[in-house]
């Protein structure tokens, strides 16, 4: 092999290499994904009364598991179970599982009623519900990633 083939081999195999590993960057279109979104719509109610929770699933996904915490403390945790008509494909029991992903769910929105507990009352202020979700397939559960969304009780 003549050593000007050598030279321009090593050439384009260096182009190639630096365009590889900085494609995002010369491209200006990064892929970023977008976590789960969590908003509450009744945010201040009376110990007893329900909020309703609703998860708009985006590119990751989610636990079922929702947890409530007040200071801190885990005051209570409650499974989210979709009825037949939030599930998106015609059979309903695949749609009941450990995590909600993007299709699962119709509008890939999961949206639950929750009726705070009424010994909440002797201890008003900011609670915080917070819901984990799932960064890659096949992960375990484990304490992060998450996300939190405050409300208030009043007495």
């Amino acid at each position: 092999m003549k050593p000007q083939n050598i030279i321009i081999a090593l050439f384009f195999l260096l182009v190639i290499s630096a365009f590889s590993f900085n494609f995002e960057e010369i491209t200006g279109n990064p892929i970023k994904l977008v976590p789960p979104e969590l908003g509450i719509t009744n945010d201040v109610v009376k110990a007893g009364q329900p909020i309703q929770i609703k998860v708009k699933i985006n590119d990751f996904c989610i636990d079922p598991d929702i947890e409530f915490y007040f200071e801190g403390l885990r005051k209570d945790t409650r499974t989210y179970h979709p009825t037949e008509d939030d599930c998106q494909g015609q059979n309903f029991y695949p749609c009941k599982g450990s995590k909600y992903c993007k299709g699962d769910l119709i509008d890939d929105e999961a949206t639950m009623t929750y009726y705070t507990l009424p010994s909440w009352k002797v201890n008003p202020g900011l609670y915080t519900v917070r819901l984990h979700y799932i960064e890659k397939p096949g992960q375990k559960k484990h304490l992060e990633p998450y996300i939190e969304k405050k409300f208030k009780i009043i007495s």
